[in-house]
């Protein structure tokens, strides 16, 4: 069953670089709950992180604003 909210772009982008929520957790110096409350959407990534996170997923940040939401990457 999918959590509302869910943020399956996210997930999958993860996935398709390769990396567990463990190593992108590592590459990002973050909890690896954090990213997984991330990819629940039970929280955004803080602005600092973002552009790691893309570069991380290989994403442009367009990109990135829309998998993780972006009314709440512009705010």
């Amino acid at each position: 069953m999918t959590m509302p909210g869910k943020r399956l772009g996210l997930v999958a982008a993860r996935k398709a670089a390769g990396l567990s929520q463990e190593r992108l957790a590592e590459q990002l110096d973050v909890d690896r709950s954090t990213v997984q409350r991330w990819e629940a959407g039970q929280s955004t990534p803080q602005p600092w992180l973002r552009p790691m996170l893309a570069a991380a997923l290989d994403f442009s940040h367009a990109k990135l604003a829309e998998a993780v939401g972006r009314s709440t990457l512009l705010g």
